[in-house]
């Protein structure tokens, strides 16, 4: 097995809602004993189950991977290294890439005989896809008008602002998480246009309980993507089994490119181009268009002011707060959209906020709102153009409880005075709901009557009555004491009486819900409080285990540095005697070679030291040969010396 480059403890995931679960419980799998570690052969054990099954290869650098530390075991940190780089693994990531899909979410790994928290039991991908219904072209333009109006930055909707919305359903955590998962198809913690109507489109699902007893569906259904993006084909990047529930973690390289809200690049056959310029390059006025000359020009003047990035179009988060400024109900004003918003482009055009305001200014002035737009409202600039089919207004409660999920965002400063924008509405407005009641009412905000004004508003009964014939009057009108009349006090009283009993009574309700939920608070405070003390205990193991793991880690760690610096002085040593052995070597030759020579050497002085020895002998026995006859020739010499004396 081998050790990656990077050595040390592996730092924690980040992991998302899908993943924590799940490799919690594939821990607890494959830890029968509750120890707090897998070693290495309970993970080979549990690994070999993998389904499909991955070869050693792979499960070799996976091991590698998450237990950089070389402990031979893996805590909770390196088993959820291991579990998703196992996830990726089984759907085709090849060994040499596994390392840098670390930082990258992904489902969760499958083994034979293991369930995964929230998975189905008996899950049949046809069962779960049919369970789902189709994203109808009215629900699309409905979320994007609603993803307009949530302030996206460059086509993407981060993930507190989708979170915001997606919590007001009231939906457990859970299911939000795994409406997210599906969502979030390329786990960039952000959606996009596409990915932002999945989301509304499982979230109303949810609500309203279309998706049958199957719920949510683990993987995106096929053609879903596409619907949510009007017919558009799922871009190259994206994967080609299908799309897999994914979760926020970092953002996945070369995955589907962002939707573009309001910005000229929009998914095929769903966003409709939009006519931008000055109006004088589309003949808008026409003597059978039913906005007046003077009520487009007005319109065109707002129009101007609230484009002020000069766009041509006016999405949601600009036209809405100006429409609210007309008191308005939001179901009202929803309907004006969805009639105006004629190319189902989830914005305006110039010639279609000019419808919009003709209708918000019809409503105000009491006239009803039309199911469907007439003809004679449609813009000269859209006649004979292939439309899509008009919205229907009559929205279900689902839908409408699903829609007003934007209705506390707070106010938006406008760039333009909507003053004069809208008519005073008059009294016979019947079509349209009051307005709703100020945010702070409640049950003890009525009017009880009290002081001038509820001497105003006594009835007539309650005063006092003139009564009897004309000498009545005319004795009335005498000079007499006057008389106090109590009646009014006394209905006063009566109706201060029934006002005070009215608070008492809505008081002990709220005091008997108040005692319900402090009841209820107790309970949940007990059982938390027990929770705590299981939790706590746990950790208290937890960190018994863990400060023990440090320690022997500690020691292995300094043992370790003892036997490499030993094995390196060991090696020093070892080089050192090789050196040595080196070069005794070399001298042992070298004097060999000398000794060979100085054998020869005296050998050759050997022969020469005979040859001279003969040599020499030869002389010797010469010169002595020679001193004989030397000695004889002087006899000689002197024997003639004497006898020439003789003579």
């Amino acid at each position: 097995m081998t050790t990656p480059a990077g050595s040390g403890p592996v730092a924690p995931l980040q992991l998302t809602p899908l993943e924590r679960p799940a490799f919690a419980a594939l821990f607890a799998a494959a830890d029968p004993a509750s120890s707090g570690i897998i070693t290495g052969s309970s993970a080979v054990q549990f690994f070999s189950k993998s389904r499909p099954a991955l070869d050693g290869t792979v499960l070799g650098a996976i091991w590698s991977l998450a237990d950089r530390a070389n402990n031979g075991f893996l805590g909770k940190a390196e088993w959820a290294v291991a579990m998703r780089l196992l996830g990726h693994a089984q759907r085709g990531t090849a060994a040499d890439q596994l390392e840098g899909m670390l930082s990258q979410p992904g489902p969760p790994p499958s083994f034979e005989g293991v369930t995964l928290p929230g998975a189905q039991a008996t899950p049949t991908r046809a069962s779960s896809v049919a369970q789902v219904p189709q994203v109808s072209p009215a629900d699309r333009a409905r979320y994007t008008r609603i993803f307009a109006s949530s302030g996206p930055v460059n086509g993407l909707l981060d993930g507190e602002k989708a979170k915001g919305i997606l919590v007001r359903s009231k939906l457990p955590f859970d299911q939000l998480g795994q409406i997210w998962g599906l969502a979030d198809t390329r786990s960039r913690g952000a959606l996009d246009l596409t990915d932002f109507i999945i989301a509304m489109h499982f979230l109303q699902a949810s609500m309203n309980g279309s998706l049958g007893s199957a719920g949510l569906p683990a993987t995106l259904p096929p053609g879903l993507y596409e619907q949510a993006a009007g017919g558009a084909a799922v871009p190259p990047g994206s994967p080609s089994r299908g799309l897999t529930a994914q979760h926020t973690g970092g953002s996945i390289p070369g995955g589907i490119p962002r939707q573009l809200t309001g910005q000229g690049a929009r998914p095929s056959g769903f966003l409709s181009p939009q006519q931008t310029g000055a109006p004088a390059a589309v003949p808008t006025l026409a003597g059978d268009w039913l906005v007046s000359p003077a009520d487009k020009a007005k319109a065109d003047r707002f129009f101007d002011g609230l484009d002020t990035e000069r766009k041509g179009t006016l999405e949601g988060q600009a036209a809405v707060p100006f429409f609210m400024q007309s008191g308005l109900p939001e179901a009202t004003l929803a309907h004006v959209w969805d009639l105006s918003d004629i190319t189902q482009s989830g914005n305006l055009s110039r010639d279609e906020f000019a419808v919009a305001m003709h209708l918000i200014n019809g409503a105000l002035t009491g006239s009803q709102l039309p199911q469907e737009l007439p003809a004679g409202l449609i813009p000269p600039s859209l006649r004979g153009r292939d439309l899509p089919a008009a919205v229907n207004p009559q929205e279900s409660d689902t839908q409408k409880d699903l829609f007003s999920l934007m209705d506390d965002d707070e106010p938006t400063a406008l760039p333009v005075n909507p003053a004069s924008a809208f008519v005073k509405p008059t009294s016979s407005v019947s079509a349209v709901p009051p307005p709703p009641a100020p945010k702070g009412t409640g049950p003890f905000d009525d009017d009880f009557f009290s002081g001038p004004v509820a001497a105003a508003a006594t009835p007539s009964a309650l005063s006092p009555a003139v009564t009897g014939n004309n000498s009545a009057i005319r004795a009335a009108a005498s000079p007499v004491p006057p008389v106090t009349d109590a009646s009014a006090e006394v209905g006063n009283k009566r109706l201060a009486l029934d006002s005070t009993n009215k608070a008492l009574t809505g008081l002990q309700s709220k005091r008997a819900e108040l005692e319900q939920t402090v009841s209820t608070n107790s309970t949940d405070i007990a059982e938390l409080e027990s929770r705590l003390t299981v939790v706590r205990a746990t950790h208290d193991k937890e960190s018994a285990a863990v400060k023990t793991l440090q320690e022997r880690a500690t020691s292995q760690a300094a043992e370790l540095k003892t036997l490499r610096e030993e094995t390196i002085r060991a090696e020093s040593d070892l080089s050192a005697l090789r050196a040595e052995k080196d070069e005794i070597e070399q001298t042992v030759l070298r004097d060999r070679e000398d000794v060979r020579d100085m054998k020869k050497r005296m050998a050759e002085l050997q022969a020469e030291n005979n040859t001279l020895r003969t040599a020499l002998e030869k002389l010797r026995k010469e010169a002595r040969q020679q001193k004989g006859l030397t000695a004889i020739s002087r006899k000689q010499l002197s024997s003639a010396e004497s006898e020439g004396d003789k003579l």
